[in-house]
């Protein structure tokens, strides 16, 4: 989709509602940090009007931060936003994100839920979404609730999930690939491991079709692998130069 379709598509599939502006802390996490750099950017309200600044996006908590200026910051939650962007020196690209309903794929319970645009073609998008950092221990985890002691930790863990999807231009969302960070907690030393698993690992040749196998020479060529998001934005971004040479 060009820029501008990618944005009457997710306005389309938000369903946008105001919220108060108070922000419930799961946890936190001594090793799973967002990062705190503050961006130049911009984000855009639900009664369309645009606030710019140094931007903040706490993917932990979900809240986007806003620093005006040096007397005024703003914080927002995806209720209250359409989109935002800023851009991330670091990566080199400029980072764009919209508040979508999305229902939960566990609960089925809609919310609206912050997606990042990795890519974009005619006729498909490939979103990035991550999800709250949450606690879990070993009683929750097989469904039995345990009291536990505030200053036995070492059983906790912090995990944080995001997972990449491509979606149609019928706006429909197929799970590609989750990547999964936990954090367990000892009495002297943090561990933490990373994952990536593909959950339809068919989809990106799906919807590449006739390039895919050349996508996975350039990936093999450029050490680049399919189940690490930036990794995954370069090949994206090859399949762009693919279809522009046509």
């Amino acid at each position: 989709m060009p820029s501008t379709c990618v944005y009457s598509f997710c306005l389309t599939l938000a369903i946008l509602s105001f919220s108060t502006n108070s922000f419930a802390q799961v946890g936190k996490s001594r090793i799973i940090q967002y990062d705190t750099t503050a961006r130049p950017g911009k984000v855009v309200l639900i009664d369309g009007s645009e606030i710019t600044g140094k931007i903040v996006f706490n993917d932990n908590d979900g809240i986007v931060i806003v620093h005006v200026d040096d007397n005024d910051t703003k914080s927002f939650n995806a209720k209250r936003l359409t989109s935002f962007q800023f851009y991330a020196s670091d990566l080199g690209r400029l980072r764009r994100f919209y508040c979508i309903e999305f229902a939960d794929e566990e609960t089925g319970i809609k919310n609206i839920e912050i997606f990042e645009v990795l890519k974009e073609f005619q006729a498909f998008a490939v979103l990035s979404k991550i999800g709250r950092l949450k606690s879990v221990t070993p009683a929750n985890i097989m469904g039995r609730r345990q009291a536990k002691s505030t200053t036995d930790r070492k059983d906790l863990k912090m995990v944080q999930t995001e997972t990449v999807y491509f979606v149609n231009s019928d706006g429909l969302f197929k799970a590609y690939l989750e990547i999964t960070i936990k954090e367990k907690e000892g009495d002297l030393l943090d561990t933490h491991g990373k994952r990536s698993r593909f959950i339809e690992v068919d989809l990106f040749g799906k919807y590449t079709a006739g390039h895919y196998p050349t996508l996975g020479k350039y990936a093999d060529q450029n050490k680049l692998s399919f189940k690490q998001k930036e990794d995954l934005i370069k090949i994206l971004e090859e399949y762009e130069r693919l279809l522009s040479a046509r």
